[in-house]
């Protein structure tokens, strides 16, 4: 069971998904629950279009198309985290951070036919910045963003003046993916009775760093948004194994994130929920949720929030997605849904995670 090494501040985030190839587009239409769907070509086997939300780029695909996202995130979140700044700038800033990718599992990719090896490199080509000697791929999946958290961690422990690019980038619009989920009847497709998901795409980047740095923290006028612990653990069921889901493995990963943090479910504001419209994860979450609220007050139930009505199931990007969005909120205090939230994030081999976030007062 992974757990918190510590606290980690989010100094600046950016996303590129179907709604917006920047958080300050993207964001202001997600809070108003917006959404991008729309076809791409991809039809069922008797010809009926399969609803997307796609970027509006058909010039590059595979890892190309990763890296293109990913780039245009890590822009925007630099951007927002250093405004004015010159390239020459972002060049010397860019040195001294190390860029962690989140990627599918490498069962995953193989099932696609996507090798990832070189997407760190091909990121910093695009945008022409070279980041430190501690980048690295993680290739854990959505709910290996726990393990990610701690990767980050023990790097801002190890150097607690420095930040650290924590981005995911994934794109669910792959024929190779999208006909074997059209045989599994997985998907959203109109004219069908049956539930499913809506395939999407995005990336996102958050810069992190250590809360104790010392200096001035985060940027001066913003909320003071923490990721305040986190935790990850193993479900036994899954979406096509026949076993019972009693959500022990998503109520194990909740309950150690609580307690690195510190708080209890009756603390809980709001939780961000990667659920994509598939009956089994709404129920793993559900399971998780009544199991946990069980002595909690009623009228505390926390708000719930999800992405995939509004930019489709972004696969590994979620996480992070949810994280850059939450940030942004946070911000504004109109949209803001509450001082203390939880994400939790599920994926297909069992593994889940959660994470406490939290919005501290103004800074002066």
């Amino acid at each position: 069971m992974d757990r918190a090494r510590s606290e980690l501040r989010v100094v600046s985030a950016g996303v590129c998904c179907a709604l917006g190839h920047e958080l300050a587009a993207a964001g202001p239409a997600i809070a108003a629950n917006l959404d991008a769907f729309g076809t791409a070509g991809f039809l069922t086997d008797t010809g009926v279009p399969i609803p997307v939300a796609a970027l509006p780029s058909g010039r590059v695909w595979g890892v190309s198309r990763l890296a293109h996202w990913a780039a245009w995130a890590v822009r925007d979140c630099l951007v927002n985290a250093y405004p004015g700044l010159t390239q020459e700038g972002l060049i010397g800033i860019a040195r001294s951070c190390a860029l962690l990718l989140l990627t599918p599992t490498a069962e995953a990719l193989e099932d696609r036919d996507i090798t990832v090896d070189g997407l760190p490199e091909a990121v910093a080509n695009l945008l022409g910045l070279q980041f430190s000697n501690a980048t690295r791929l993680l290739p854990f999946g959505e709910a290996g963003l726990s393990r990610a958290l701690d990767q980050a961690a023990a790097l801002l422990e190890h150097a607690p003046e420095g930040r650290v690019l924590l981005v995911s980038a994934d794109s669910l619009l792959d024929v190779q993916l999208i006909e074997r989920m059209v045989e599994e009847e997985r998907l959203r497709v109109p004219g069908s009775d049956r539930d499913g998901f809506t395939p999407g795409e995005a990336a996102a980047a958050v810069l992190l760093e250590n809360p104790l740095r010392p200096g001035p923290a985060g940027i001066v006028g913003q909320a003071d948004f923490r990721l305040l612990g986190w935790g990850g653990a193993e479900e036994a069921a899954r979406w096509n194994n026949g076993l019972p889901n009693r959500s022990q493995g998503l109520t194990r990963a909740v309950r150690a994130a609580l307690g690195a943090a510190h708080v209890t479910m009756a603390d809980v504001d709001y939780r961000l929920s990667d659920q994509n419209g598939e009956t089994f994860l709404v129920r793993d979450a559900a399971n998780a949720m009544t199991r946990l609220m069980a002595d909690v007050d009623p009228d505390r139930s926390p708000v719930l929030i999800t992405l995939a009505d509004k930019i489709g199931d972004v696969g590994v990007s979620v996480g992070v997605v949810g994280i850059a969005l939450l940030h942004y909120l946070s911000n504004r205090p109109a949209f803001c849904p509450g001082q203390l939230g939880l994400i939790h994030l599920a994926q297909d081999d069992g593994l889940r995670c959660a994470i406490v976030v939290g919005t501290l007062p103004m800074a002066a």
